[in-house]
């Protein structure tokens, strides 16, 4: 589909706009969620933040432990 720019009746949104709509449904709709799957892609720089892909048989999804849950997180991750 090619893309269409909007027309004058649509709202345009700034990028900060279009960000603070999708961080606030996030939180909205996922506050306490716990997610289970494999790990692959584990990179472990030495910022001590972990970044990594959590995927199962039909989807994948990157993901983020910050440094300071990093230090408390007692259990051994692998690829």
């Amino acid at each position: 589909m090619p893309f269409e720019p909007p027309t004058p009746d649509e709202a345009v949104r700034t990028v900060s706009d279009l960000v603070a709509r999708i961080q606030g449904a996030l939180k909205d709709g996922f506050q306490d969620v716990g997610v289970e799957g494999e790990i692959s892609n584990l990179k472990l720089p030495s910022s001590g933040h972990v970044y990594l892909t959590l995927k199962d048989e039909y989807a994948q999804l990157r993901a983020v432990m910050w440094r300071s849950v990093a230090d408390r997180y007692r259990g051994r991750l692998a690829d």
